[in-house]
């Protein structure tokens, strides 16, 4: 399964407020993200902005706003990842 679909995955759960393993499933992208170098981990500007998406990803969930995260999984992260891999 493609990291675009592992994405699109958790947004189809949050949707069908299956939330149980969101907070893990999205750990898991974010890590696979860095790990296979899917960004340019090097360069600074690229990894600020990660850094913004992971928080904002963070602080939706902490406040269980899954609609949010669901936003910014699509609209923030999808677009970062895009033509990458």
């Amino acid at each position: 399964m493609t990291l675009p679909q592992r994405i699109d995955n958790i947004e189809t759960a949050i949707f069908d407020y299956e939330v149980a393993n969101v907070a893990n499933n999205i750990a898991n992208v974010f890590y696979e993200i860095v790990d296979g170098r899917i960004i340019d981990v090097d360069n600074p500007e690229v990894m600020g902005r990660f850094n913004l998406v992971m928080g904002a990803c963070l602080s939706a969930m902490q406040k269980k706003d899954y609609l949010l995260l669901a936003d910014q999984l699509e609209y923030e992260l999808k677009p970062m990842i895009r033509g990458r891999m």
